[in-house]
C-alpha cells in the first residue's frame, strides 16, 4: 500500500514539474521535466535544513540556463514547486504517524531516550 502511495505521489511531482511552469509564462517540454528533477536532486543533496536554498537554486538554475525563463519567473516557481513537492509528503507522513499511534510528544520522548542511550556509551 505504502509503494502505490509513493508512487502517486511521485507521478504528481513529474506532473507538477510538466505543468506548473506555464503558470509562470515559462516553456518546459516533458523531456525537460527529467534534467530539472535531476538538478533538484542534487540540489536537495546540499546538506542545508529542508533543502531550502539549495533546491531553489538549482531550479532557478535549471529553468534560466537551459529554458532560457526570466531569472524571477524561475525564483518564484521554485518556491512553489517546493511547497507542492513537500505538502503532500508530510501531510502523508503524518497521517502514517497517526496509524501506527506516534504523537509528537511520544516522538520526542523516543528521541531523547536515544539521545541519553548515545550519551552513556
Amino acid at each position: 500500500m505504502i509503494g502505490t502511495v509513493l508512487r502517486k505521489c511521485h507521478l504528481l511531482i513529474v506532473i507538477l514539474l510538466c505543468c506548473l511552469p506555464t503558470a509562470f509564462g515559462m516553456a518546459l517540454p516533458f523531456a525537460g521535466s527529467f534534467l530539472i528533477q535531476a538538478l533538484l536532486v542534487i540540489g536537495m543533496a546540499v546538506p542545508t535544513p529542508g533543502g531550502v536554498g539549495s533546491f531553489h537554486e538549482a531550479y532557478r538554475f535549471g529553468m534560466t540556463s537551459f529554458f532560457a525563463a526570466p531569472n524571477a519567473s524561475a525564483v518564484a516557481a521554485a518556491i512553489v514547486v517546493h511547497a507542492l513537492s513537500v505538502v503532500p509528503v508530510v501531510v502523508l507522513g503524518l497521517v502514517f504517524m497517526a496509524q501506527d499511534g506516534l504523537t509528537m510528544g511520544r516522538l520526542r520522548t523516543m528521541a531523547e531516550s536515544q539521545k541519553d542511550a548515545v550519551a552513556e556509551s
